[in-house]
């Protein structure tokens, strides 16, 4: 679909993304499985599969981490395109 799209984002425990924000992007993560912080601006917040989605938009800075085995995230956003990530950091593997 041109509006939306959605992928899966796996994440291994002690996984870092990178500090980033997008300049139009507008994200909505759920947590399949496993346990990830999610950082947005300076606030932290803990996904799992029993919490609630959480949605991020244009211009919030973000970055997840691993807290656990088996993460898998559900993501549905609007158009991705790399020239609308503005990278703070980089990433880091996890173990």
């Amino acid at each position: 679909c041109e509006k939306y799209c959605g992928k899966l984002l796996l994440l291994d425990n002690g996984a870092e993304s990178s500090l980033h924000y997008h300049k139009e992007k507008q994200e909505t993560f759920y947590a399949l499985s496993g346990q990830v912080g999610l950082y947005i601006e300076d606030k932290g917040y803990m996904l799992n599969p029993f919490s609630r989605p959480k949605t991020i938009y244009p211009q919030q800075k973000h970055q997840f981490r691993g807290l656990s085995d088996n993460i898998v995230i559900l993501e549905i956003s609007t158009h991705h395109s790399e020239e609308d990530v503005v990278r703070l950091s980089e990433s880091k593997s996890g173990d």
